[in-house]
């Protein structure tokens, strides 16, 4: 008989979210890091290093109302 093999499916918490936007951000790849960094704090919005890694991308476009508001959120945690 063989063996069967279970196919899970994993869930990204927002760590890993955070994770795969640097590496995205060091690629150059900065308006998909801005998105999947948003992904990690849809899920978890209690992790200091999400909110200071959005500010750097958003301060890379220029967006200062984006930088203000998640300096906002940071200074609340």
């Amino acid at each position: 008989q063989g063996e069967k093999r279970m196919n899970t499916i994993t869930e990204k918490t927002a760590l890993d979210y955070l994770v795969i936007s640097q590496l995205l951000a060091s690629q150059g790849n900065i308006d998909e890091a801005i998105a999947t960094v948003e992904k990690g704090i849809d899920i978890d919005k209690s992790i200091a290093d999400i909110y200071l890694h959005a500010i750097r991308l958003y301060n890379i476009k220029g967006d200062n109302s984006k930088i203000q508001e998640y300096q906002n959120r940071l200074d609340q945690l």
